[in-house]
């Protein structure tokens, strides 16, 4: 009981993007990313641990799970929303083809990890 009294650093989804936000402020810019042609995620160890993070958190924040992926596929009005909350944490060129064939690849990959996580939830016993 003592220990929780004295805890002063939140755990949990309070917590979520603040190293991100620490780095920005100390550098006074957003953190560059760089995603080469022909790659799916920056080279740079630093750049790609924050982009999975951000992306992870703008996912389950914001962007609905639907039943297939086809479906987030066909609305572009997803992928663009999508680019767009990443894009306020970091300074990188949206409108190249590497960042949103990147982005979209993420997106991907994590709608099809949470529709997996609801369904092992609700429907698997």
């Amino acid at each position: 009981m003592a220990e929780e009294e004295i805890r002063t650093t939140l755990k949990g989804p309070g917590r979520a993007g603040k190293d991100l936000e620490r780095i920005n402020k100390g550098m006074h810019m957003k953190l560059p990313i760089h995603i080469s042609k022909g790659k799916k995620r920056p080279e740079v160890p630093r750049q790609a641990a924050k982009l999975a993070t951000e992306v992870g958190i703008v996912l389950r924040r914001h962007i609905p799970v639907l039943p297939r992926w086809n479906k987030l596929q066909h609305e572009q009005d997803h992928l663009s929303n999508y680019i767009k909350k990443v894009y306020v944490q970091f300074s990188m060129d949206t409108t190249s083809k590497p960042v949103i064939s990147s982005c979209a690849d993420m997106l991907k990959f994590g709608q099809r990890q949470m529709r997996y996580k609801l369904k092992k939830k609700y429907f698997d016993n």
